[in-house]
């Protein structure tokens, strides 16, 4: 059942859409959370093929505020194809164990996505390890007056997504790992490359098979065009 604030984003996209589901993406996810952590929440959604065809859909996520949570709204066709191109933001979306609110096409897709791993999510997680490695530890891009705690968060929060995909790149299902361990910008590029080590030895294929994938997304907006999620 749609909760208040689902229903409150639901109405605030402006849009004809049903949510599929709903999943806790932020700290929560990898209990390394605290008592003033945001709670951040992905949704995603269908909307009607005959909308989405004319181009008066969203075709980009959306964000929102609501109340202490901050949301993150997703059109299933551009889950569906940030899945095949091994994005780890979707993955985390779809595959996250804390779920708020989920369908039988949700379930659909997941099963899909863990059926069908693929290495490629090797360069989203590099990229955005690469790209926080440099921005903020290397060139200490942080506000003025930031504390150690802070960068950290930087560094646990980049070790976790590299572990996490080390652990896809050996052949395993997705988990959600806490940090808990001192680091050093050594110590996190180190692990940057155990990364690269765990996917010149994978034999996770580099991509996913795209058909299965294409087949959910034309029964999944069938079903919206017949009143069901």
């Amino acid at each position: 059942m749609l909760n208040k604030n689902i229903i409150n984003i639901v109405n605030r996209t402006g849009r004809d859409i049903i949510p599929i589901s709903v999943t806790n993406v932020g700290s929560h996810l990898w209990r390394m959370n605290h008592e003033n952590s945001d709670i951040d929440l992905g949704m995603i959604y269908v909307t009607s093929t005959s909308e989405y065809l004319r181009g008066t859909a969203f075709k980009d996520s959306k964000q929102y505020k609501e109340g202490e949570e901050d949301w993150t709204v997703h059109e299933v066709g551009k889950v569906v194809e940030m899945l095949i191109k091994g994005n780890v933001n979707y993955v985390w979306i779809l595959t996250s164990p804390k779920v708020e609110y989920g369908t039988k096409s949700f379930e659909e897709l997941k099963k899909i996505y863990l059926n069908n791993i693929s290495a490629n999510i090797y360069h989203s997680i590099m990229g955005l390890s690469k790209q926080n490695y440099l921005k903020y530890l290397v060139g200490g891009n942080f506000a003025d007056g930031e504390s150690f705690q802070k960068v950290d968060k930087k560094r646990k929060i980049i070790v976790r997504t590299i572990k996490f995909g080390i652990n896809i790149l050996e052949g395993n299902q997705p988990t959600y790992e806490p940090v808990t361990e001192e680091l050093d910008n050594i110590k996190v590029g180190e692990y940057m490359e155990k990364l690269d080590e765990a996917y010149e030895n994978t034999e996770v294929p580099e991509k996913p098979d795209e058909e299965l994938y294409r087949e959910f997304l034309e029964n999944v907006r069938r079903k919206y065009d017949t009143g069901g999620n």
